[in-house]
């Protein structure tokens, strides 16, 4: 397995070597892939937050908040568990 692993390094070393990949490669494959996945160029992008609670009734609760108009930043802040409660359980991108 050592030396199968070995010889696909190399063999890949080799194949970059001879056909580096160059910046303007990157970004032509970049825009072919934003073109592909909206072809009428609309493309959705959602900033994702989540909160984590101890049990359903905290969830019941926290949603109760937010149902109210309670930012969910703030009541992420509030009851969230987990170490991004800082951010108000901001997760990211998606």
């Amino acid at each position: 397995m050592i030396r199968q692993n070995y010889l696909a390094d190399l063999e890949m070393s080799t194949y970059l070597a001879q056909n580096p990949i160059t910046d303007a490669d990157v970004q032509a494959d970049y825009n072919r892939e934003i073109t592909s996945l909206s072809p009428q160029g609309i493309l959705s992008e959602y900033k994702v937050s989540d909160i984590a609670v101890a049990s359903e009734v905290d969830a019941q609760a926290a949603l109760a908040r937010i149902k109210k108009g309670e930012p969910c930043d703030k009541v992420a802040k509030s009851v969230f568990l987990a170490p991004n409660k800082v951010q108000g359980g901001a997760v990211g991108w998606i």
